[in-house]
């Protein structure tokens, strides 16, 4: 039993879960309601209740949705009000709770306005319930074949008889055709009434969006119409690019790891990796689940990398869903981090601003377990049409420009500028176009963070150190700019025994360990090449760093020349005699800062590859 409740100022005031809605001996007593959009949630027809008890409260849910209400309720609320000290079961009754609803429908059709459906469901009690999932999947399967989508409609036995008609407005591609008008009488025990919409959802057609329903509700002496906008598709994530598994053996944390995708996105590119090459692979899913043990094969201690195009007519807001994840997951979206949890989770959501065009989603998924995998989709936050959001297939992301390097594949062998006779292979590039640096680099002094396209050293004697050994023969490529106005600098690369990079004094008690390589001198216009803690070479000829401009550097190590190259000029060589062993750790220092470093490529003449 509910009874003499009041319920003020919600959007539901009696809500009935589980069994309760069919159940027949609920017992719904005397309860009322103000500003609630939904007195009694889902209506209920099987109930022990007054029929004038739930005519108040349905009088109640419709002036909440309609806001202003006719001046002839007033009196119906006080007619009803009388019809609650009679009899509840009575047929004398059933037929006056009938008639005040009839009046109330007639009054409030004196104004032809198009009515919110929720004023129709509260006033009539009337059940408009379309089938669950339904509209979701016509367009989640769409396959160009015909398909349904079916509403359910039933009134108590107090509710006047009244003749449906029902319109969704779709595309006129979809084909729509509308069901017949059904009369719905009164109700009580009788099966729900049916109208089945059908269908003919072109292939290929993707995303959420709400197309508006017309109903048309024709009473004994009176009309109403009413919309409202009915969600279609899911947008589920279900046409992928995937690459993985990348085996994470560092002692760190997995979820720390950046492997080649993330540095250069690349669909055409193969990794070699400690458990053999990984290439790119397409997908194109049934729903939402990734399982990525299907696809990639087992996840235990493995990071895999998952990629969808979401093209969008305009800026459009959207939430990202993931659920039903054992995985740790990171999103981006249009290379900015939206979301991240190393740690298994049920559901999380996360907002972001499509943009006009292509828009590249980028899941990162860690794995400690064998089985991987999660559930995607996206629900926009603002009315969008059919065709504003679109999921490009799997077979056409290896086609699209957005995911190729702006530059091609990067050059690497012989014919590479001042290759030295080396046959260079390319050990690590990053275009800083992603924001984590990763396991791969170690930050010795300083500050240093990824931000707009280029690794930025923005604070103290910035020094960072490559963690992979690099024995020589050495090769480091990069662009490079200062962005302080100061002649006086040091942009430097150092190659050291490992343990040996940072410590480096280049003024009063000098110190020092391998080669060190300076773009720029901290208290002269010069570019310098020490060998332990001493200068062995001091150039005073141009090129110099220049304030804002970006500049190619080269660097290499090629026993037993050290060398450095800017803009395709030498600016530095020294051939050592004596050359110095164990070298193996490549770093870069930088002062005063801030400075930038973009478009870095490291090669190897040994044949390693990474």
């Amino acid at each position: 039993m509910v009874d003499h409740n009041t319920i003020r100022n919600s959007r539901t005031g009696i809500q009935l879960d589980g069994w309760l809605p069919e159940a027949t001996g609920l017992v719904l007593w005397r309860n009322e309601t103000s500003g609630v959009e939904r007195p009694v949630w889902p209506p209920v027809n099987r109930a022990v209740a007054h029929p004038a008890d739930q005519a108040l409260l349905g009088l109640s849910g419709a002036e909440k949705a309609l806001g202003a209400i006719p001046a002839q309720w007033q009196a119906i609320r006080k007619r009803l009000s009388d019809l609650q000290r009679q009899e509840p079961f009575s047929e004398h009754t059933r037929l006056g709770v009938r008639a005040c609803l009839n009046d109330a429908a007639k009054a409030l059709a004196e104004n032809p306005a198009v009515l919110p459906v929720e004023a129709v469901r509260s006033l009539l009690g009337q059940t408009l319930a379309w089938e669950a999932y339904g509209p979701q999947r016509l367009v989640d399967n769409a396959s160009g074949k015909p398909g349904a989508v079916d509403l359910y409609t039933q009134s108590p036995p107090w509710a006047p008889e009244v003749e449906l008609t029902v319109e969704v407005q779709a595309p006129a591609e979809w084909q729509p055709q509308a069901p017949p008008a059904q009369t719905v009488p009164p109700g009580g025990e009788a099966p729900a009434l049916r109208f089945r919409s059908g269908f003919t959802v072109p292939e290929g057609t993707w995303g959420v969006f709400r197309l508006p329903v017309n109903y048309t509700l024709q009473g004994p002496d009176w009309q109403l119409r009413a919309s409202e906008r009915l969600a279609f598709g899911g947008g589920a994530l279900k046409e992928w690019a995937l690459v993985g598994p990348f085996p994470h053996l560092s002692k760190a944390g997995i979820e720390k790891a950046v492997h080649p995708p993330e540095r250069k996105l690349d669909l055409s590119a193969t990794y070699d990796t400690p458990a053999g090459a990984l290439a790119w692979k397409t997908y194109s899913g049934k729903d939402g689940r990734l399982d990525l043990k299907a696809q990639l094969g087992e996840g235990k201690l493995a990071v895999a990398y998952a990629v969808a195009v979401i093209r969008a007519a305009r800026e459009i807001p959207v939430t990202f869903n993931v659920y039903n994840s054992a995985t740790g997951l990171t999103l981006y979206v249009n290379r900015q981090q939206i979301m991240e949890n190393g740690r298994r989770w049920w559901e999380k959501r996360a907002s972001t601003v499509l943009q006009p065009g292509e828009n590249v989603v980028m899941f990162i998924v860690t794995s400690l377990e064998p089985d991987w995998g999660f559930n995607a989709s996206i629900d926009p936050l603002e009315e969008v049409a059919p065709g504003d959001l679109t999921l490009v297939p799997a077979a056409e992301l290896p086609t699209l420009k957005v995911l190729q390097p702006a530059g091609g594949p990067t050059p690497q062998g012989a014919d590479l500028p001042f290759a030295a006779g080396q046959d260079w292979r390319l050990v690590y590039e990053n275009d800083f176009t992603w924001p984590r640096l990763g396991l791969d680099w170690e930050v010795l002094d300083g500050g240093w963070v990824v931000t707009e396209g280029a690794l930025r050293a923005d604070s103290g004697w910035a020094t960072l150190a490559f963690n992979q050994e690099l024995p020589p023969p050495l090769r480091v490529e990069y662009d490079l700019r200062p962005l302080q106005n100061n002649y006086r600098r040091v942009m430097a690369v150092g190659y050291t025994p490992p343990g040996e990079a940072a410590g480096r004094r280049l003024w009063g008690a000098t110190a020092g360990s391998g080669y060190f390589l300076s773009f720029g001198w901290h208290d002269d216009k010069a570019n310098h090449l020490w060998r332990q803690e001493k200068a062995v070479v001091v150039s005073k000829e141009s090129p110099y760093p220049e304030e804002g401009k970006w500049q190619h550097v080269i660097v290499q190590f090629v026993p037993p020349k050290a060398e450095m190259y800017v803009e395709g000029k030498l600016a530095l060589a020294f051939e050592d005699p004596e050359w110095l062993p164990n070298l193996n750790t490549l770093a870069f220092l930088l002062w005063p800062t801030p400075a930038e470093i973009t478009n870095l490529r490291i090669y190897s003449g040994a044949g390693q590859a990474r």
